[in-house]
């Protein structure tokens, strides 16, 4: 079965690279360059405090955002 999707090529092809995850989460951005690498820190941070079992790291959490 094939679906519609809004992700554009290169995400897409990205969440296929990626495979699986524990926890996936989307943070809808436009225009916001200076202040959404915080944004993308906190999240992971509390991520990693929150869901310590979620799946064993071995380094601290990795931010990687896609910008269009």
């Amino acid at each position: 079965m094939e679906y519609d999707t809004a992700f554009r090529p290169y995400l897409a092809k990205r969440i296929e690279q990626i495979g699986s995850a524990d926890i996936v989460v989307g943070i809808p951005c436009y225009n916001n360059d200076a202040t959404i690498v915080n944004v993308l820190t906190q999240v992971s941070h509390e991520l990693a405090k929150h869901y310590k079992s979620a799946r064993p790291r071995t380094s601290r959490p990795k931010v990687s955002a896609i910008f269009s």
